[in-house]
Formats: C-alpha cells, sequence, structure tokens
C-alpha cells in the first residue's frame, strides 16, 4: 500500500512524542523510499547506534510466530535477560497476550503504535515511559519486521544503572493505534479541483475510525484496575453508574467548571436505582441485581437512600482517576486527526 511520507510526518509532530521516541520516528521516516514503508536495509542505515540500544525488532509471520530476532543493549539491562528468539507475543503474561498480539497486528497493518507507561518506583516518585512501534515493508517472503523503541532514559540513576523489573511496580498502559494515512491523504479536502471523498467513502473511514476507538477505549479500560477482576459487562455497569451520579453536574456550567480535572466527591453524586441501570445498559434486571452486589461486596459502588454510586473512593480507582480523562480524550482527539488526515470533515 502507498503511503504519504508527509502527511506521516505532520502526524507525528502533532502527536508530541517524548524526545527519544521522536528521534527515532525520524530515523524511520528517513528511511523511506518514496510512498513505501522503509525496508530492513534501508533502516538500518538510518538507525543510529544510540537509538538500536532501546529497540527489539520482532518478525511477523502470517502462518504464525512472531519471534524477536534483535535486542537493542538498554533492554537488555532493563530485562536483565536477552530475548533474541522468545516469541513476542508468548513471552507477555497470558492475560496480556491478546492485547499484545492486537497491537502486533495493528501495526504490520499499517499503524504507528503508542503504548504510554506509568510506573511508581519503589524509592519514591514517578516515571513515564513511552514505547512506540513501527512497522518495516513487508518482505518477499511475507515476513514483516516490527519496530519497537523503548524510551526508559527516566530509569537511568544518576549513577547510570537501570531500574528493573524488581524496582517499580507498574499502572495499567496506554495505548493509542495511529493509522499510517495512505498517499492520497494530503489531497483533501478540496486539493484536487474540488474532488474530494464521496460520502459512503466517509462513512467507511468513520466507521472505522469509531470501531478504532471503542476497541481502545474498552481495552483501556479492562487494563485500568486488573486487581479488580472485573469483565466487560462489569464496566459497563460500572461506567453507567458512574455517569449517572455525576451527569447533573455536566449540565451546570458553574459545577462543572468548578470540577474540571477533578473527581467528584461521593456527596455530589447522585445515586441511581437497579431497574435505571438495567433500562440504561439492556441487561435483564436479575443480572444487573447479581453484578451490582457483587460490586458493592467489593467496595466499588456504594449503596445509599438514593440509589448506587460508583464511589471515588473506591480502592480500584474504577472510572475515578483524572488520568483516564486525559488518556480517553487524547484517543476522541486522535480519532478526529486521524479522519482528517484522511480527508474526512465532520459537521
Amino acid at each position: 500500500m502507498p503511503y504519504n511520507k508527509e502527511a506521516t510526518q505532520q502526524l507525528l509532530v502533532s502527536v508530541g512524542l517524548a524526545p527519544g521516541s521522536q528521534q527515532f520516528t525520524d530515523q524511520w521516516l528517513a528511511a523511506w523510499n518514496g510512498v513505501e514503508l522503509p525496508d530492513g536495509a534501508a533502516f538500518d542505515k538510518a538507525l543510529s547506534g544510540d537509538v538500536r540500544r532501546f529497540t527489539v525488532f520482532s518478525e511477523y509471520n502470517p502462518h504464525g510466530g512472531i519471534p524477536i530476532r534483535f535486542v537493542g543493549e538498554e533492554i537488555k539491562r532493563l530485562a536483565r535477560a536477552d530475548l533474541t528468539g522468545i516469541d513476542y507475543v508468548e513471552m507477555a503474561p497470558p492475560e496480556a497476550r491478546g492485547e499484545r498480539m492486537r497491537r502486533v497486528l495493528a501495526a504490520v497493518s499499517g499503524a504507528i503504535i503508542r503504548v504510554t507507561h506509568q510506573l511508581t518506583l519503589k524509592t519514591g516518585g514517578e516515571q513515564f515511559v513511552e514505547t512506540v512501534s513501527l512497522p518495516l515493508r513487508e518482505q518477499e517472503n511475507g515476513l514483516t519486521t516490527m519496530v519497537c523503541f523503548m524510551d526508559v532514559s527516566g530509569l537511568i540513576g544518576p549513577d547510570g544503572n537501570m531500574a528493573g523489573p524488581n524496582d517499580f511496580v507498574g499502572v495499567p498502559d496506554v495505548t493509542e493505534i495511529i493509522p499510517i494515512p495512505g498517499d492520497a491523504a494530503m489531497a483533501y479536502p478540496g486539493q484536487l479541483a474540488g474532488k474530494g471523498l464521496r460520502r459512503e467513502e466517509q462513512v467507511k473511514m468513520i466507521s472505522r475510525a469509531a470501531d478504532r476507538l471503542v476497541l481502545n477505549i474498552i481495552m483501556d479500560a479492562m487494563m485500568a484496575s486488573p486487581l479488580a477482576g472485573l469483565d466487560p459487562v462489569d464496566y459497563l455497569i460500572a461506567i453507567t453508574v458512574g455517569s449517572a451520579n455525576v451527569s447533573h453536574i455536566d449540565n451546570d456550567a458553574n459545577l462543572s467548571r468548578q470540577f474540571a480535572g477533578l473527581i467528584e466527591p461521593d456527596s455530589l453524586r447522585h445515586g441511581i436505582s437497579r431497574a435505571a441501570i438495567s433500562r440504561a445498559t439492556m441487561l435483564p434486571l436479575e443480572t444487573v441485581r447479581r453484578r451490582i452486589n457483587r460490586l458493592l461486596e467489593i467496595g466499588i459502588f456504594l449503596e445509599r437512600d438514593d440509589g448506587i454510586i460508583l464511589s471515588a473512593g473506591n480502592k480500584y480507582k474504577v472510572d475515578a482517576r483524572t488520568d483516564r480523562m486525559h488518556a480517553q480524550a487524547r484517543l476522541v482527539e486522535r480519532m478526529f486527526r486521524d479522519l482528517r488526515a484522511r480527508g474526512v470533515t465532520i459537521g
């Protein structure tokens, strides 16, 4: 598939990558051949040694298997092992393999994958680690290389030693899937003598962008509080309750402004009945009752005289973290930027 280098470069600038990630993507762009992604030889030539030591190369085989064929020195130090030859997906914990496979398939299908990891150091303080994965051109044998760059510079201490897995605890990742603009992306809107996308084309692009947004938000939510052991139905109920609890605040300009960037306290939340939750989610009332009873037991919900609330102080912080607001806002903004890059105008 032909891609648009200029549109991709502009898109990456708008993303606001970390400096190391930006250097990595700049070198990837420098290795492009016109409208084609870099091949292995061109990318190897363009990639500097300083960047290479933070990279992992994996080989995607559509018939099965994603073996790691190269691991940079700094990643070896972080992992405290040489991961060469290990399957990139199989090395993840079982519960994370589906999400990792989703990222690989998106990348080799023509997307940039950006993952933000929030790490709390056991010695105190927090660090954000950004990972960017990029595809190379598909080879004649059908294999596609995915190159993953991890900016772990924040984990290197003043003594030059890098923190290892035992030195921090992780907070769930935030994943962004950014499709690489096609070759016609810069021609719209109105740059082809008045020609533009047909309505059917716009509908398809908007639909697919919406699918990506929903998938990103669902996967992000599922990874938000793994210790709670919630499944998608639990999250649907939790988000429904949380939204209903604060809807009156969203409709009040003064209150909305007062609590912008904050989590609304339980004292301002309005309860919702089980029957109303059943109607809003279109789930059977008995299912809602059973699920809510469990969520009450583990402390995510509170029951008051006015109904059920999603407690702002729930220990699993389900829907009660400001970073989740920012992450989801970025996903929506990304969707609109992707659509504009493809010539789709909204409204």
